[in-house]
């Protein structure tokens, strides 16, 4: 599978928007389009993005290895109305 190119602006959108989810809602949203990140690294990997913001590497994985930004994208605003 190819990675994911983000504009700026969509990176920093999709960003924000990530960052405003509960933390079960962030794993949940890894372990459903992320990248196959080991389910026991999950919570530490939240932990680094709450951490390290918008300069996170895992954030970065996440973000260009993601199943589609048609998946995230949908995902993400299924959280947003569940938080």
């Amino acid at each position: 599978m190819e990675d994911l190119k983000w504009r700026e602006k969509e990176r920093s959108e999709i960003v924000s928007r990530i960052s405003t989810l509960r933390d079960d809602q962030v794993g949940a949203l890894i372990g459903l389009v992320g990248p196959k990140f080991a389910n026991k690294d999950i919570e530490d990997i939240v932990k680094e993005f709450r951490a390290e913001g918008n300069q996170s590497i895992n954030l970065d994985v996440f973000l260009t290895e993601a199943t589609s930004k048609e998946d995230l994208l949908w995902w993400v605003s299924y959280f947003e109305k569940h938080k």
